[in-house]
């Protein structure tokens, strides 16, 4: 986003909203407390479900003016990495239901779409690359 964008690589000074939902995010004053709480809260997680909530709950920081999606989709693909898993496999097919998921779990605290989601998004990624019982 260098030379796109003045603020990339730094905490929004703005608040952002995403459009079309309840959804509040964290304050432009708190980000960098609140990205420090999440690191320390989420640095050894190792399942999916763990995997969900740290995802959601960064998704709520929103730290970024733009690329906050792109960010916390990279990070939860390294979480499942480095616990011995395929990443899912988010995609214009199934995008819609992971962003509905995803809202489900940061607006009503049910991560549990989110997580039956991700799941079989690891299947798909598993299908797309003919890979059988390969991480389990």
């Amino acid at each position: 986003m260098t030379g796109i964008r003045d603020d990339a690589g730094q905490y929004s000074t703005k608040m952002r909203i995403i459009p079309d939902t309840k959804i509040t995010l964290t304050a432009p004053e708190d980000i960098p407390e609140e990205v420090e709480y999440w690191v320390s809260k989420y640095k050894e997680v190792k399942t999916i479900y763990d995997i969900a909530h740290a995802h959601e709950h960064f998704e709520l920081i929103h730290p970024f003016g733009d690329g906050n999606g792109r960010v916390a989709r990279l990070i939860m693909a390294h979480q499942f990495i480095k616990n011995g898993m395929l990443p899912p496999m988010i995609d214009g097919h199934n995008k819609a239901l992971y962003y509905a998921t995803l809202e489900q779990a940061q607006t009503e605290g049910n991560v549990i779409p989110l997580v039956y989601f991700l799941t079989e998004a690891i299947e798909k990624m598993k299908e797309q690359l003919g890979i059988e019982n390969y991480f389990n």
